[in-house]
């Protein structure tokens, strides 16, 4: 009978240990994790992490997205063991679902619900069922004192047990085997690393922010009166004056000179000297523009021919809501171009440069802007807007 008793005492620590996720972690400690994330995040934003050539730079963006990194971690953990806080909530869903992007997921939110869901009945019918038979074969048993009939009712409770026990531990021996998950992806003009691991039931998030100098030989195109292609302006340089139609670049051109930008982000052009003046020059040869001036989305092959045009997508909902589509997009290796206005505003291009949370950065032709925001772009606060999206040929 002793034995019995241990075997169960071993099944319902078992069950505890898969349906309830023991953590230290209070209300207290969330909200004050919220509050350091917002605080570090604000930081970041002040800083030009970009800057490479400067090691002081470099170390405080590191150490601050060590910190970032520690606080995302306890909040997905929180997540995973259930922890809800009323006054926090909202502010916890939001920075996951910034951070995320599937990081160590096998299946989205949808799917890990359900099995979670059918897991969590099985956990609980599993020892009741187990409990219920068990206690209806030995009380038959008994009650006939039949030794043979004892005998059978401990053989059938064992392998009841045995497959008991096998129900709650193949999830943890599945995390063992496929909790493991690695990515990389572009952010902003530095590289972030998203690990994921999982030792038995205790899971760890690391985005690690690695300088891009360090992992990428991207050229940078200047011009004499420009600087670096993310400055290129539609009303400067020699280009300005080149005829679109009726009209010249300067009024008409920030669609090219967007192209133009991402050709040179993309690292893809072939030629020395390159600017948005040989971009538009080019495609004016190739049958890049009509009589009108509109782009056609070709005649750049001769000067990058592995810059591919993917066609068009819409992107809706409000700043926060196209940042995450665009992040997507990046993620994908995409190299972005974002209509920034509606029809009804007018029509405006931009170069999407990269994301970091809500904040969209940016190489505006049109003016000297980095960061889309819905004070300075109020037509790409909300509706529909349509992205370009363009692509390395592998």
């Amino acid at each position: 009978m002793k034995k019995i008793y241990f075997i169960i005492t071993i099944l319902l620590l078992s069950f505890f240990f898969n349906v309830i996720n023991v953590s230290a972690q209070s209300c207290a400690d969330i909200e004050k994790d919220v509050d350091e994330y917002y605080q570090i995040t604000d930081k970041l934003l002040n800083i030009d992490c970009t800057k490479t050539e400067d090691s002081k730079v470099v170390n405080m963006c590191n150490d601050l997205n060590l910190q970032k990194n520690v606080i995302l971690s306890n909040l997905f953990t929180a997540k995973e063991h259930k922890i809800s806080c009323e006054n926090t909530q909202d502010k916890v869903d939001v920075i996951l679902k910034d951070n995320e992007e599937n990081c160590g997921k096998i299946f989205n939110d949808t799917i890990d619900n359900l099995i979670n869901n059918v897991m969590t009945v099985f956990y609980i019918a599993g020892p009741i069922l187990l409990i219920l038979f068990g206690t209806l074969d030995f009380s038959k048993a008994t009650i006939l004192s039949d030794q043979q009939a004892l005998k059978k009712a401990s053989t059938k409770f064992f392998k009841r047990l045995l497959a008991t026990l096998a129900l709650f531990f193949a999830p943890i021996l599945t995390r063992l085997v496929l909790g493991y998950n690695e990515s990389g992806y572009f952010l902003s003009g530095d590289t972030y690393s998203c690990k994921y691991n999982t030792i038995l039931a205790k899971s760890k998030y690391n985005i690690v922010y690695v300088p891009k100098s360090e992992t990428s030989n991207a050229k940078t195109y200047t011009s004499s009166n420009t600087g670096d292609f993310l400055s290129w302006k539609q009303y400067e340089g020699d280009w300005k004056s080149i005829p679109m139609g009726s009209r010249t670049v300067s009024a008409i051109g920030c669609l090219v000179t967007s192209v133009s930008i991402q050709v040179a982000n993309s690292n893809t052009a072939t030629v020395a000297n390159y600017d948005p003046g040989v971009f538009i020059t080019t495609i004016k040869k190739n049958g890049g523009l009509t009589s009108s001036g509109a782009f056609t989305w070709t005649g750049w092959k001769s000067i990058a021919p592995n810059f591919e045009y993917k066609g068009q997508r819409t992107v809706t909902g409000n700043i926060t809501a196209k940042a995450r589509q665009l992040k997507n997009y990046i993620q994908q290796g995409y190299y972005p171009v974002a209509e920034v206005k509606s029809p009804n505003c007018g029509q405006h291009w931009v170069a999407i440069i990269g994301v970091e949370g809500s904040k969209i950065i940016m190489a505006d032709p049109g003016s000297t802007s980095t960061n889309l925001t819905a004070s300075k772009y109020p037509c790409f606060a909300s509706g529909s807007n349509q992205v370009a999206l363009f692509k390395v040929k592998q």
